[in-house]
């Protein structure tokens, strides 16, 4: 997993971390840098 730097849009990742799947074709970013995780449907 990549990042682009810091913010608030659903584009940068800043200190990416880790990831999971859920059985909804989700995918989980632990994204450290920013303090949050983000959710990303992958249909």
């Amino acid at each position: 997993v990549g990042g682009n730097g810091q913010g608030a849009g659903a584009n940068p990742l800043n200190a990416p971390y880790g990831l999971s799947f859920d059985r909804h074709d989700n995918l989980y970013v632990v994204d450290t840098g920013n303090n949050r995780v983000q959710r990303f449907s992958i249909e």
